[in-house]
């Protein structure tokens, strides 16, 4: 009998481990996307940035 519980506890670890590697894996996936939407969105506040200045000198200049 407990030579099946064993059996069933290896399986129960077996699955585990491989839900945590998904689980894991989809962490790293989020954090590649989270770092490449903070590039993206820095690069538009830069250009954003420099309309403004660019109205803001025309503005200046009138």
């Amino acid at each position: 009998m407990s030579l099946t519980i064993e059996s069933d506890l290896k399986e129960i670890l077996t699955r585990l481990e491989q839900k945590i590697d998904n689980v894991s894996k989809d962490v790293n996936d989020l954090k590649v996307s989270v770092a490449e939407t903070r590039a993206e969105l820095k690069g538009d506040i830069k250009a954003l940035n420099e309309k403004v200045d660019g109205l803001s000198k025309r503005l200046d200049t009138t």
